[in-house]
């Protein structure tokens, strides 16, 4: 920005406007920015898809018709915990990601129970999903565990924001 001297009182020349969308300078950040916005929420993008790969592979030709969210005769603990165990980075990555930037804490409790909901959401969805799979029950149980799971992650993002 260029000023004229001090004793000049007239409009300030045409360099020290505020830069223009076709200057170049803030197309280049609005790039930028968008493209850290991206690297920031691709973690939880790869292991939603690892997630969903992992619930729905081996299931068969989709046949709807079959019980939804029934609860199973038989409770094995392995299966619970495992369904715990791997929603609990999913509800980390979501909560670190989303609470990144959150300067109020009122913003922040929304964002970390919105990241909650994301996991159980993605879970419920993925159980109706089963439901039509030949190969597959969907179970309330697993449900609840992998929302408890994101939950439990969503938790411990307030532990751990970052590592």
């Amino acid at each position: 920005m260029t000023w004229r001297r001090r004793d000049d009182h007239r409009e300030p020349s045409v360099s020290a406007r505020a830069p223009l969308a076709g200057d170049g300078v803030v197309v280049r950040w609005l790039h930028h920015d968008r493209s850290r916005r991206w690297w920031r929420i691709l973690p939880v993008l790869l292991y939603g898809t690892f997630i969903v790969y992992q619930s729905l592979a081996n299931g068969g030709a989709l046949v709807c018709g079959g019980p939804v969210l029934e609860w199973p005769r038989r409770v094995s603990r392995i299966d619970v915990l495992a369904n715990i165990v791997a929603y609990v980075p999913l509800g980390w990555l979501c909560a670190v990601t989303t609470t990144a930037h959150a300067r109020r804490s009122g913003a922040r409790i929304m964002l970390l129970l919105t990241s909650a909901g994301l996991g159980s959401g993605l879970s419920f969805a993925l159980e109706v999903v089963q439901s039509c799979q030949a190969g597959r029950v969907s179970s309330a149980l697993d449900w609840a565990a992998n929302s408890a799971g994101a939950a439990l992650g969503v938790a411990l993002a307030l532990l751990l924001p970052t590592l």
